[in-house]
């Protein structure tokens, strides 16, 4: 079930209401659900009770926003809160310590998917360094060693992944955890796909 959908079956809402509630007209809400288009920040704001949900805003450029409608970033299946949840709970005190933007864990509890606990901690601690969301495609920057596939085994294709990225250092990275990669017949699903840049670009599965 789509995310947009399944928050409207929560309210018991009709799409009229879901659309009154984002202050948008009947059509923009179906289109938006559609994954016609990724909405400027205000319609996310008004969902926030539900998640953080992509934006505009989280995107680098024209060409990356147009990758992105092809996720169909609200027809997906929301990720599993309960790891980053216990994470958040198990670690608080530390976590309080990192200086980490609001909408930046937001974002990752909503957008990323985590196995563990421990793993989303290792992901927030990134993030208290200084990462911050993307939403990029990774064949598109080189990562063509191994295909990556999504949840049904399709090919990426020009499809975009939500992950984070930053700069240590004078080493720029990206990270996209939990893609799922098929090198033959078999896919498997390391905890993270990462790309590094400084002198030279790299890649590598963590």
């Amino acid at each position: 079930m789509g995310t947009l959908r399944e928050i409207r079956k929560q309210r018991c809402a009709t799409q009229q209401e879901m659309a009154d509630l984002c202050q948008v007209s009947r059509q923009y809400w179906c289109d938006l659900k559609a994954g016609q288009f990724l909405p400027s920040a205000a319609v996310p704001a008004k969902l926030e009770e539900h998640g953080t949900f992509p934006s505009l805003q989280d995107t680098f450029s024209a060409r990356q926003a147009r990758l992105w409608f092809e996720t169909f970033p609200y027809q997906v299946t929301r990720v599993n809160r309960q790891p980053w949840e216990r994470a958040l709970s198990n670690w608080a005190h530390p976590l309080s310590r990192m200086r980490m933007a609001e909408r930046t864990r937001q974002w990752m509890v909503t957008m990323i998917n985590c196995d563990s606990a421990l793993e989303a901690y290792g992901w927030l601690q990134i993030a208290a360094m200084g990462a911050l969301p993307q939403i990029h495609n990774p064949d598109e920057l080189g990562f063509r060693e191994q295909p990556i596939v999504d949840q049904d085994g399709k090919v990426l294709g020009e499809r975009c992944l939500p992950g984070i990225c930053g700069e240590f250092e004078g080493l720029r990275y990206m990270i996209w955890p939990q893609v799922n990669l098929r090198p033959k017949t078999t896919t498997f699903r390391p905890d993270g796909w990462y790309g590094y840049a400084r002198a030279a670009s790299g890649r590598g599965a963590c």
